[in-house]
């Protein structure tokens, strides 16, 4: 979900079956992944893959997360913990 009011991304849910993760939405558990900005320094944050995608509309498919070489430091460094990181990961607006 997009906080315009403070111009980041707050995750609502989290779901990863592989990993049986479920947080957020019906499952009473917190989603605990921090906001993502979407500027850094006043200018668009193209640096984490959910950023761009709620920026530029795209949608994002990146087949395996942990091998993906587009540059996205922002997606790595939020996933860096082992329970977040997904097989598949499909972003869009």
């Amino acid at each position: 979900m997009v906080d315009y009011d403070r111009n980041e991304l707050v995750f609502q849910i989290l779901k990863n079956q592989t990993l049986k993760i479920h947080a957020g939405g019906t499952s009473g558990q917190a989603v605990t992944l921090p906001p993502v900005p979407l500027e850094i320094d006043g200018l668009a944050n193209l640096t984490n893959a959910s950023s761009q995608a709620a920026l530029t509309g795209e949608v994002i498919n990146i087949p395996d997360v942990r091998s993906h070489r587009a540059g996205f430091s922002g997606t790595k460094n939020t996933m860096h913990k082992p329970a977040i990181v997904p097989n598949r990961c499909w972003l869009s607006r």
